[in-house]
């Protein structure tokens, strides 16, 4: 729900409410084009992949495409889910054959796992 008339307007007509500065687009395409060479040269292989927002995940890397790395999670990475918060929350729940898409220019750091 927007509460701005201004963006309101502008959606309305068809102005962009966000436009990112062009000078960044070049550096965004070159981080992007870095982290797939990487992720193909490394396809198959198990790494850490740590994102601009923090979040880290382990597995291996399924596929990439111009976009997305394809993870593969490692068994052991689950999430603990409850329906009700008036329920405990059991133990997690183990995932086997989870693939998360990861969109490259938010990675911040992949670290190739031995």
């Amino acid at each position: 729900m927007m509460n701005n008339p201004y963006a309101a307007a502008a959606v309305n007509e068809g102005l962009p409410g966000y436009q990112a500065d062009a000078s960044v687009v070049p550096v965004l395409r070159k981080l992007r084009d870095e982290a797939h060479e990487y992720c193909k040269k490394y396809t198959h292989r198990r790494v850490r992949i740590r994102t601009i927002s923090g979040q880290t995940y382990e597995g291996v890397i399924a596929g990439v495409d111009r976009q997305h790395v394809y993870l593969l999670i490692a068994h052991g990475q689950g999430y603990a889910h409850t329906s009700y918060p008036s329920r405990p929350i059991y133990p997690p729940f183990f995932y086997n054959n989870l693939i998360l898409p990861l969109v490259l220019y938010e990675l911040l750091v992949i670290s190739l796992l031995y």
